[in-house]
Parts: structure tokens; C-alpha cells; sequence
């Protein structure tokens, strides 16, 4: 928790409003979600298959709230951003994959922590590629540490 305060005073700093963390919050919830049906879902069937349904579904669902919100034209990608967004979409893909098995092997109050640690690989990877694109100050790099730290003190 003192990560995402720290994380969250830097606001003030780096151009969002405290009110909109209700996003990332709202998402680390639905996420906490899916960590615990998934590992219901390891019960019935295998990784490979449960990955195949979850992926699918997602293009479903997230097609049709394109399609009924009216916005179809959001669903149009070019040039240089249609690379990274296929990139992203392999690389999510592949965490899927990976967090199916992670699941399927080992206990959710594991795995799920682990994957918490992707703040850390996010900062890492920051200052490879968004250079020139965001500033990672002081205070940043400290609640990303911070919140890295709480996952580990969940796990050991």
C-alpha cells in the first residue's frame, strides 16, 4: 500500500487527477478476479485449452462493447501504432499463457503475487523504450519498489 500512496502523490507531478486511480484500482480488482476464476477453471480443463476460451472471450466481449458503444471507428489502427499494438497483443498473449500454467502448477496466493511483480519489468523496460516519451522521476521509481517489496513480504 505505501507504493501506491507514493505512487499516487506523484500525481500531482506527472499531469493525472488522484480521481482517475479509480481505473487502476477498478482493473487490479477485476484482475484479482481472474486469478481466482482461472485457477477455478484449471479444475475442469487444461492450460492450453482454458487459454484458448479466455482469449477468445475477450475478443467477444471486447468487440462487441466496440461495436454496441457506437464505436467502431475506435477499432481502426495504423501505421506504426498497429506494430506495437501486435507486439502487445503477442506479449499479453504469451503472459496469458504462461500465467494459465503458472496457475495450473502452483497456488493461486502464489502465482497472483508474482505476477504483481510486472510494475518492476514495466520500470526496467521503461527506461529502455519510453525514453524521450515519459520521465520516470525519483518518487515513481520509489512506489514502483515499494510495491515490488509488498509482493515479496505476500510470498515469503
Amino acid at each position: 500500500m505505501l507504493g501506491t500512496i507514493v505512487l499516487s502523490a506523484s500525481g500531482r507531478h506527472v499531469g493525472f487527477h488522484p480521481r482517475h486511480l479509480v481505473y487502476p484500482f477498478l482493473s487490479a480488482t477485476c484482475f484479482g478476479v481472474v486469478a481466482i476464476l482461472r485457477k477455478l477453471g484449471l479444475s475442469q480443463m487444461g492450460p492450453l485449452f482454458g487459454y484458448t476460451i479466455n482469449v477468445t472471450t475477450a475478443l467477444i466481449a471486447f468487440s462487441a462493447f466496440l461495436l454496441v458503444s457506437g464505436k467502431r471507428r475506435a477499432m481502426v489502427c495504423k501505421g506504426r501504432s498497429l506494430w506495437y499494438f501486435i507486439a502487445a497483443g503477442v506479449a499479453e498473449n504469451a503472459g496469458v499463457f504462461l500465467i494459465l500454467n503458472a496457475l495450473n502448477l502452483g497456488t493461486v496466493s502464489i502465482v497472483a503475487p508474482l505476477y504483481g511483480a510486472a510494475p518492476l519489468f514495466v520500470l526496467l523496460m521503461s527506461f529502455v523504450f519510453l525514453k524521450g516519451v515519459e520521465t520516470l522521476s525519483g518518487r515513481v521509481i520509489l512506489g514502483i519498489v515499494l510495491l515490488v517489496l509488498g509482493v515479496y513480504l505476500l510470498i515469503i
